[in-house]
């Protein structure tokens, strides 16, 4: 169950959000990925099927095996194929790989510096919302969902980019110094990067928990959400955003672990965390993925 009074007071922001997406282009989910997660929900998957579907689109076979082999999942082997893909990572984690690649072509429209960098972060909040969710929560289930939130949580940043040419400037200005401003935002484009990306995400058909974290991931407020795994994911979501901003990709000056967990008290409570334990768990994400993004 989503927030619902958040939500409905959010109405003029959703319909701006539309428009932008109407004059932009809503980022299409690819029919093959369709036909992979349909085929990923039948009972006993056809695994066979889900490789001959990935490798019937060339540049998405390309592209999941380059993320495969990046240092970004440091695999022991390098991947040579899909079915060794399969076998390797697992069909959830190529699933969710398979819709990385594609979110990419998706929305990002051409590869410059600013996009790369926009890139790397996400990949690097994705990479860390999973860390959470395994070392933290210790529930596997629960990995692949937050690395789908991290991963689609500013992923309205490159469709604002096309969409207004001043843009860049606040992104350059005020959302790489640590602090998303997303009241600048509403006030010159009548909707934020949030809602934009619950659209996109929601269109993708990723679950509700997620979308509704990605749509109020800039509110650090927990009860606003009746549903406990939006709330779960939403504060996995923020400390993996703060574990991102001290790989060096955004060239920020990120809070101390004791003044962020000032900061955000409550997604302390929620994760049952200690400030020792967030500069730990800085330090693991650092580690294995902070010279890979």
């Amino acid at each position: 169950m989503q927030s619902q009074t958040a939500i409905a007071d959010s109405g003029d922001l959703v319909e701006q959000a539309e428009r932008l997406l109407a004059n932009v282009g809503v980022p299409i989910q690819p029919q093959v990925v369709v036909d992979i997660n349909f085929e990923l929900a039948m009972p006993d998957p056809d695994f066979d099927e889900i490789a001959k579907l990935i490798s019937s689109d060339p540049a998405l076979t390309a592209r999941t095996l380059k993320l495969a082999n990046s240092a970004l999942f440091n695999l022991p082997h390098r991947v040579e194929s899909v079915k060794h893909a399969i076998a390797t990572l697992g069909i959830t984690k190529l699933s969710d790989l398979i819709i990385t690649g594609a979110l990419q072509e998706a929305v990002v429209e051409e590869s410059d510096a600013l996009n790369e960098k926009f890139w790397s972060h996400s990949l690097m909040v994705a990479r860390s919302a999973e860390l959470i969710a395994r070392q933290v929560l210790v529930m596997s289930e629960f990995a692949s969902p937050a690395y789908l939130a991290g991963l689609f949580h500013d992923c309205a940043v490159p469709l604002f980019r096309q969409r207004f040419a001043d843009y860049e400037d606040l992104f350059v200005g005020d959302l790489t110094q640590g602090g998303w401003s997303v009241e600048e935002e509403e006030r010159r484009y009548q909707t934020n990067h949030c809602v934009v990306g619950h659209l996109v995400a929601r269109n993708w058909k990723l679950p509700d928990a997620v979308t509704e974290a990605i749509w109020f991931h800039h509110d650090p407020g927990l009860d606003m959400h009746s549903d406990p795994l939006a709330r779960m994911i939403k504060a996995v979501l923020i400390l993996a955003e703060y574990i991102s901003l001290s790989d060096g990709t955004l060239e920020t000056d990120p809070l101390s672990p004791a003044e962020w967990a000032e900061r955000y008290p409550e997604i302390l409570t929620e994760l049952k965390l200690s400030v020792d334990e967030i500069a730990d768990l800085r330090e693991d994400a650092l580690v294995a993925f902070g010279s890979a993004v």
